[in-house]
């Protein structure tokens, strides 16, 4: 089971893990929503850290967000600028697949990560303006749930070719995922509740499970009819967009 587990944050981060033989996937979705929720612990460290000495959001929004992207992020946003390139596309599905698969950046795609990257800065920073510790519960809840909606992808839509990570994952468990998921918002919601604020905590809950799957099943369906199917880039491409509109809830809610 380590052996599982260490498989998936190999996958999902960039932290370096030294597997002792071939990725072991078959558990990805329990591991999934539980790789988001330590990673949102894991990047908001040293913010927490910071926010005993330095009470500027402004600064404290910026660590988040560096340590975020630097920890498991970065491919996840190449993932949704491939996504926004492919689509600008008019034309047949080969020659999107082939966009989608060209490493160079295109207008869409730097209008997507520019666009993906100011929201979250936005959003952290009015979140980290009223509670840092209520911006901790929502990036907890927000990075549990767009692993899970990754999930769901697979579930959705049918990968784009034989090989590759799509592949490997083949079509996880849609109900393990869910109880991990649900498993895994509980310490969010604890801290969002530390103050009475049930009702802005289930409230939160929901509009964060409704854009995972909002989100992952427009993403699917959008791959199936464009591109012939998903790959990797789909997936960190609802990662990004769910997190994002996560947040944007969360802050709705609590603002």
């Amino acid at each position: 089971m380590t052996h599982k587990f260490l498989s998936i944050i190999s996958l999902l981060t960039r932290i370096p893990i030294k597997l002792s033989h071939e990725p072991d996937y078959s558990s990805s979705a329990l591991f999934f929503p539980l790789t988001g929720l330590l990673l949102s612990i894991v990047i908001f460290l040293p913010a927490l850290l910071f926010s005993l000495i330095i009470r500027t959001p402004l600064l404290l929004t910026f660590i988040i967000l560096i340590s975020q992207y630097l920890t498991a992020n970065l491919f996840h946003l190449d993932g949704l600028m491939d996504t926004a390139d492919a689509s600008g596309v008019f034309g047949s599905k080969e020659k999107r697949y082939e966009v989608l698969k060209d490493s160079r950046i295109g207008v869409y795609g730097f209008f997507a990560g520019t666009a993906i990257l100011g929201g979250k800065f936005l959003v952290t920073y009015l979140l980290v303006s009223n509670s840092i510790l209520d911006t901790w519960a929502s990036y907890m809840l927000a990075m549990a749930f767009s692993r899970y909606a990754s999930i769901l992808i697979t579930n959705f839509a049918q990968p784009v070719n034989q090989s590759g990570l799509a592949v490997q994952l083949g079509k996880p468990s849609v109900f393990n995922a869910t109880i991990s998921v649900i498993a895994c918002s509980l310490l969010p919601l604890i801290l969002f509740m530390r103050n009475g604020n049930i009702l802005a905590a289930s409230i939160s809950f929901f509009l964060t499970g409704v854009s995972a799957v909002l989100t992952a099943g427009y993403l699917s369906t959008w791959y199936a009819k464009n591109i012939g199917g998903y790959n990797g880039d789909a997936m960190g491409a609802v990662i990004e967009l769910t997190e994002l509109f996560s947040l944007i809830g969360t802050c709705i809610v609590f603002n």
